[in-house]
């Protein structure tokens, strides 16, 4: 029988759900729950989503979501609960799924149900950490509270949503998660309105979906030496494919980058790190392709650590192989990286480089012609992972006998 489409309406609010399996716990320690909340903060901001609210539990978590332009919720929690659970297997060396099925979304009326929900979910018992906290500092935060702050015009926002919430009752939440049953959360207009034009958005079929998630177990239990022979396995059979899509971005993709350069050049704009302003338009002329360019990095660890040291590196894209300065101190070697194309002008490219100890070291970066943005993570000897953010600036073209595509 198949399975129902999700609903998908820009603006309205979501209100997700992920539950572990009957054997399995979501966050061991609090090392799983930064980690879980690093992620989730990096890709509800690459998914363009507000996300107003989170409880996480041992076995199951709660996100409230506002959905942007030409994001879907099913794109977003398909890379953050997937991403995680590679990262969850391989640090804790658990086989089999780590999540119940596919996730359980509810659609919101956001008037006048925006307060009603971020107060269930921050009064919520048995929660391991929930976003309450973000809500309470002063500086500013990944968590978009500007929304719900606008609804306490004539006092500090802060203080009056903390009495919100503290005069929170049983019978009210109660009465709240009974309304969460529904599939739909609103007035007549409302639900009318979405049952008429649901607007329903694909997603990949049952079957696909078992296959992939097979295969990432299969991958995940594999050694770091095997690690990096079937990651250099699959780069080399992507070489091919990867000229293709050089030869295809001469064409519209290109055009649409040269009108958005010339757009940044008629602007006034500020000094990237370690730059000056005509390096950084000189930049921007780059061809769309990494091949060829060096790249400024900063990479902190993720877990939202403020005090955590940032480390600088120095990324090359040359011959197609990409060498990070930081990692070849330590003795790890040049790799081979693929690079493709994602919705409208962002582009992704991908490597896995080992060191002289057994560490294996993945990337994921993202470009959209201008800045680099990505998740690395690091894989000691004894199977423990650790996760970093980085963003990167472009330096310019390598020298004239580095090999370079158009």
């Amino acid at each position: 029988m198949p399975r129902p489409a999700r609903i998908h309406r820009e603006g309205a609010l979501y209100l997700v759900t992920c539950r572990a399996e009957p054997t399995s716990t979501l966050f061991k320690d609090q090392r799983d729950i930064d980690t879980y909340l690093g992620l989730l903060s990096f890709y509800k901001t690459k998914h363009n989503l507000k996300l107003f609210a989170y409880t996480l539990t041992s076995d199951h978590l709660h996100l409230c979501l506002e959905v942007g332009a030409g994001a879907t919720v099913s794109a977003f929690m398909h890379n953050l609960n997937s991403r995680y659970t590679k990262l969850y297997c391989s640090r804790h060396n658990w086989r089999g799924h780590l999540f119940q099925g596919r996730f359980r979304s509810v659609v919101v009326e956001k008037d006048p149900y925006l307060l009603r929900l971020t107060r269930y979910l921050h009064a919520y018992p048995n929660a391991l950490a929930n976003s309450f906290s973000h809500y309470l500092k002063q500086e500013a935060s990944w968590i978009d509270r500007e929304d719900l702050f606008s609804r306490f015009p004539s006092e500090d926002p802060a203080q009056a949503y903390e009495r919100f919430v503290q005069a929170a009752v049983a019978e009210e939440l109660e009465q709240i998660k009974r309304i969460l049953q529904q599939p739909i959360v609103g007035s007549p207009e409302f639900i009318r309105m979405l049952q008429e034009r649901p607007e329903p958005v694909s997603e990949p079929a049952p079957e696909l979906e078992a296959k992939q998630r097979g295969f990432e177990m299969i991958f995940m239990k594999q050694s770091p030496r095997s690690l990096a022979l079937v990651g250099t396995v699959c780069i080399l059979s992507s070489v091919v494919g990867a000229r293709v899509f050089s030869e295809w971005i001469t064409g519209p993709a290109k055009n649409r980058a040269e009108a958005f350069i010339q757009a940044a050049a008629a602007q006034t704009t500020q000094p990237v790190i370690g730059s000056t302003n005509a390096a950084h338009l000189a930049a921007l002329t780059m061809p769309l392709s990494l091949e060829g360019t060096a790249w400024d990095l900063k990479i902190k660890p993720m877990g939202g650590l403020e005090d955590a040291a940032v480390q600088a590196d120095r990324l090359e894209f040359d011959g197609r192989r990409v060498v990070s300065s930081w990692l070849s101190n330590q003795g790890f070697n040049a790799s081979n990286y693929t690079w493709s194309s994602q919705a409208g002008d962002l582009f992704t490219w991908e490597t896995m480089q080992t060191g002289p100890k057994g560490e294996v070291v993945c990337w994921r970066g993202e470009w959209d012609g201008r800045t680099m943005r990505g998740i690395m993570t690091r894989q000691l000897p004894g199977g423990e992972i650790i996760p970093f953010n980085f963003i990167g600036f472009p330096q310019g073209r390598l020298d004239g006998n580095k090999t370079s595509e158009t």
